[in-house]
C-alpha cells in the first residue's frame, strides 16, 4: 500500500513539475503597505526540477496558484484561502483540472463584516475560525477575486462608475461587502478547521524580526510532516508585514545564496534613506518627526536581521521552503481575468510556489500557524 501511495505521489508531482525545467531564476513582485500605496519591489527564487528532489512534496499536487493581489492588502486571506484549497483538494484527492479554486473575496468579506469575530482572540493566528462560523465557502468563479471601480465615502469603499470623481479601479474593490448576492449561489460545504500555533510573537507584532525561536524552521517542517497540512507564516517583508503559505520543504535544495535575507539589510537601509528624504522635503514638524522615527525603525530592524544572520553562520548552501505567495505573478502561468466585463486588466497568476531559505523563517518570521481539518 505504501508503495502504491509513493507511486501516485510521484506521478502527480511529475505533472506538477512540468513547468519548472529551466535553470533557477528570480521573479519580481511588488508588496504594498496595508493602509497606504507605499510599496517595495522584491524578487523571489522560482523552483526547478532539482528543487524538489528529496523534498517533502506531498502537498504540492493540491496547490492552486493565487491571483495577483496587487494593492488589495489581502495577503492574510490569500494565504488562508490557499490553505483551504490544499486541505479540501487533499481530502477528495482532487488534482490537476479537478482542483477546487476557492474565493479569497468571500473570506475578505467575512472579515469586513465581522463574521466570526467572537471566535478570534488574535487575528494573526485565528483567522481560519471565521470559516468555522459559516461552515461554507464558494468557488472563485462564483465570487471572483476581481477588479472594479470604487470610491471612498465617509471612510467606506463603495461601488462607483468609471467617470465619477474620486473613483479608482483595482483589487481593493474586493473589500466591498456583497454577500447578499450569494443567496442563490451554489456553496461549498466545509468541515471544521483547527489551527495549531507553532509560534506567535509575544507582543502580537506582525512587523517584528528576531523573535522567533532558533529552531522555527525545524518546528515548521515537523508540523507539516506530522499533519500533512500547510503552515501560514507572517513575516517582515522589507518593512511591510506579509502573510504566505508554506506547503513543503527540501533540506537538499540549493538556497542560491539566500537572496531575500542576505539583501534584507541593504533594502531596509535604502527604504530608510527614501523616508529620510521624504522627511527633509516636508515643512510639518510633526510629520518630519514621525518619518524620521519610521526611518530609524527600518534601520534598526535591518541591522538586527543582518547581525543575527551573520551570528547564525550566514547563508547555508541548502534548505528551502516551498511557499505559495500572492505577490509574484509569473509570465509562465496563465493569465487571470479579474474583470469579465473588461479587457486589458488581466495579469498572470502567481507561480504555484516560490522558494524561501530556512533563514527567511529564522530571521524574519513572527507568526507561524498550522491549518488542518479538525
Amino acid at each position: 500500500m505504501k508503495g502504491i501511495t509513493l507511486f501516485i505521489t510521484a506521478f502527480l508531482l511529475s505533472n506538477y513539475l512540468h513547468a519548472f525545467e529551466t535553470e533557477s531564476k528570480l521573479v519580481e513582485g511588488i508588496k504594498y503597505s496595508q493602509d497606504k500605496n507605499e510599496s517595495v519591489l522584491t524578487k523571489a527564487l522560482l523552483p526547478t526540477n532539482d528543487s524538489y528532489l528529496g523534498g517533502y512534496n506531498e502537498l504540492l499536487p493540491y496547490v492552486v496558484p493565487a491571483p495577483y493581489q496587487d494593492n488589495a492588502g489581502s495577503c492574510l486571506f490569500m494565504s488562508h484561502t490557499g490553505a483551504l484549497e490544499v486541505l479540501m483538494n487533499q481530502k477528495k484527492n482532487r488534482t490537476r483540472n479537478t482542483k477546487l479554486n476557492l474565493s479569497e473575496r468571500y473570506f475578505m468579506n467575512l472579515q469586513k463584516l465581522g463574521v466570526g469575530d467572537d471566535l478570534i482572540s488574535n487575528w494573526r493566528t485565528d483567522t481560519i475560525y471565521r470559516l468555522n462560523k459559516t461552515g461554507k465557502t464558494y468557488l472563485n468563479k462564483r465570487f471572483r477575486f476581481t477588479k472594479g471601480w470604487y470610491k471612498t465615502v465617509n471612510g467606506k469603499r463603495v461601488p462607483a462608475e468609471a467617470e465619477e470623481e474620486g473613483a479608482f479601479y483595482g483589487t481593493k474593490y474586493n473589500w466591498i461587502t456583497d454577500l447578499g448576492s450569494l443567496s442563490k449561489t451554489p456553496k461549498i460545504t466545509l468541515p471544521k478547521f483547527k489551527r495549531e500555533v507553532i509560534f506567535a510573537d509575544p507582543s502580537e507584532n506582525q512587523w517584528n524580526v528576531g523573535t522567533a525561536p532558533k529552531d522555527i524552521a525545524t518546528r515548521i517542517k515537523n508540523a507539516i510532516r506530522k499533519n500533512k497540512a500547510p503552515v501560514v507564516v507572517i513575516y517582515n517583508h522589507v518593512g511591510f508585514w506579509h502573510a504566505t503559505l508554506v506547503v513543503g520543504f527540501n533540506d537538499y535544495a540549493s538556497t542560491e545564496g539566500c537572496p531575500f535575507v542576505s539583501q534584507y539589510d541593504e533594502k531596509m537601509n535604502k527604504r530608510a534613506d527614501e523616508i529620510v528624504k521624504e522627511a527633509d522635503e516636508t515643512e510639518d514638524a510633526s510629520i518630519k518627526k514621525k518619518l524620521l522615527r519610521k526611518a530609524a525603525k527600518f534601520r534598526k530592524r535591518g541591522n538586527a536581521v543582518q547581525t543575527s544572520f551573520i551570528n547564525d553562520g550566514g547563508c547555508k548552501k541548502s534548505g528551502v521552503f516551498y511557499v505559495r505567495d500572492s505577490i509574484y505573478p509569473n509570465e509562465e502561468q496563465p493569465l487571470y481575468d479579474f474583470d469579465l466585463n473588461n479587457e486589458g486588466e488581466e495579469e498572470h497568476l502567481n507561480a504555484p510556489v516560490i522558494l524561501r531559505s530556512y533563514a527567511w523563517a529564522e530571521q524574519l518570521s513572527n507568526h507561524a500557524v498550522l491549518i488542518r481539518i479538525k
